[in-house]
């Protein structure tokens, strides 16, 4: 036996970044007879001994109390028959307990620097004064393509974001892609004159600036002939499932939606008001950003990994998640004939809840709850039937006139 052979594996793993604060701690050893082989093991856990058990060839302790968030060090020493000793040593780490904000605001508008009216500024300051927590100037990229207005265009977000430190100030630019439609393009600061006119121009771009989040705006039957690709799945993150004013001049999307979700892409739903008039944060038909902070990075983290929802309610709160995985991610953990629990939670305290549905492939709805009230907490177990499952929450609630939705 040599020393360097002795410990098979470990866990958790070595550098392994964990949510458990109670977790299990292994050491498997290549070693047919432990008590043999060795006259003395020691195990340390961030420098304390630990009474540990010991069976076959796996040594294994479980903290009695919860481990605090950060790096821990676990290390064994071993004495040798004939007097060697060897020591090995691995650090693993709980995660910080992750806070989630809900952000609600808007990713579409326009002012008079394309085709809507009224200043940049103007803009940002409605959205303020309407209780946005975020706004996104989104004018028609032709209208940016001077250097002169692009540097104004980010200027005036600067400056808006050194004033406020409760709101969040967005830019990007709405691209029409030949044959598929519009685009808006994100986190594109370095992309200026640059016309993006054709699908292979939008490609050069994305593998050039790998950072760019596109949505889809305002889908149309032509956005299917988009493929999906990889490196555009990676970079095309949103589309639009509502879009205009609420209540007067709005459609949504969602069968668009749910035909990309059939087709394999990833897509957060957002919904949004496509401003050409003065009406910036007039309407309740918002886009809902979960972060830890409201700033460009954690807001842009959050928007990539699709922890994001539309609603037609300015007041809804939702939470979705798989385990430990919020809504938007990307699961392989699970296979074909395992059943799999969701935790959803909403509420609104303005507009009553109808009902919750889990839609899945095909639009079929999956499962359905009956709410009639203002909150629900529902933890549904669903059979995956398929190895490229989505899976969609969708509520519906009643207010007024309206039918409200949110996905």
């Amino acid at each position: 036996m040599y020393e360097k052979d002795l410990v098979k594996s470990v866990e958790p793993l070595e550098y392994e970044k964990i949510k458990n604060r109670k977790p299990k701690i292994k050491v498997y050893l290549n070693s047919d007879n432990i008590r043999k082989n060795f006259k003395n093991i020691k195990m340390y856990l961030d420098g304390e001994s630990l009474k540990y058990k010991i069976k076959d060839k796996k040594i294994k302790y479980t903290p009695k109390r919860k481990l605090k968030r950060g790096r821990h060090c676990v290390k064994i020493s071993v004495v040798f028959p004939k007097g060697e000793t060897y020591d090995y040593a691995w650090y693993f780490i709980i995660e910080e307990k992750e806070i989630m904000n809900y952000y609600f605001g808007n990713l579409h508008s326009h002012t008079s620097y394309s085709s809507g009216q009224g200043t940049p500024e103007e803009a940002l300051n409605n959205a303020k004064n309407k209780g946005m927590d975020f706004w996104a100037l989104t004018d028609h990229s032709s209208s940016l393509n001077t250097d002169e207005k692009w540097e104004q265009y980010r200027n005036v977000c600067s400056e808006f974001n050194k004033k406020h430190k409760n709101n969040l100030a967005l830019f990007g630019k709405e691209i029409s892609v030949k044959g598929l439609g519009h685009l808006n393009l994100f986190n594109c600061d370095k992309v200026d004159k640059v016309k993006i006119n054709k699908l292979d121009k939008l490609e050069k771009i994305i593998n050039k600036y790998e950072d760019v989040i596109l949505c889809i705006n305002h889908p149309g039957k032509s956005v299917f002939n988009l493929k999906n690709e990889k490196h555009l799945n990676e970079n095309i993150c949103l589309i639009e499932v509502g879009n205009g004013s609420f209540g007067e001049k709005y459609n949504r999307y969602e069968k668009h939606y749910y035909g990309m979700l059939d087709q394999g892409w990833h897509l957060g739903a957002v919904n949004s008001q496509d401003n050409h008039k003065r009406d910036w944060g007039k309407w309740e038909n918002l886009t809902v950003i979960l972060a830890p902070k409201l700033n460009k990075k954690y807001i842009f983290e959050a928007i990539r990994k699709r922890r994001i929802y539309s609603t037609e309610s300015n007041t809804m709160k939702l939470k979705f998640k798989l385990g430990e995985m919020w809504m938007g991610s990307v699961v392989k953990e699970y296979k074909k004939g395992d059943i799999i629990q969701f935790t959803v939670e909403c509420e609104d305290k303005k507009i009553p809840i109808e009902k919750v549905q889990i839609i899945t492939n095909g639009s079929v709805v999956l499962e359905e709850k009956n709410i009639m009230g203002y909150k629900c907490a529902w933890k549904p177990k669903v059979k995956l039937d398929t190895d490229n499952a989505w899976y969609v929450v969708k509520v519906i609630q009643k207010g007024g006139e309206g039918e409200y939705l949110l996905l």
